[in-house]
């Protein structure tokens, strides 16, 4: 699943701009992401910045697509 493969990406991606994180699970966390409004499609990912949303990545993206995104921020 594009879960699987992405999360190595964002782990490292993170990691190297040394940004803390919380990965939450579609299934067991939906208390947690509902305000969110994440919808149906998964992989995402939303960056906040003082609890405000900065960037939100939907589905799969390339490790050098991820490296830019998050650089632009």
């Amino acid at each position: 699943p594009s879960c699987l493969l992405m999360r190595p990406r964002y782990q490292y991606v993170l990691n190297y701009y040394g940004i803390d994180y919380e990965e939450l699970d579609f299934d067991m966390d939906s208390e947690k992401y509902a305000p969110y409004q994440i919808g149906e499609t998964i992989p995402i990912f939303i960056l906040l910045e003082d609890q405000q949303e900065v960037l939100r990545i939907i589905g799969e993206k390339s490790m050098a697509d991820l490296m830019k995104m998050i650089k632009d921020v």
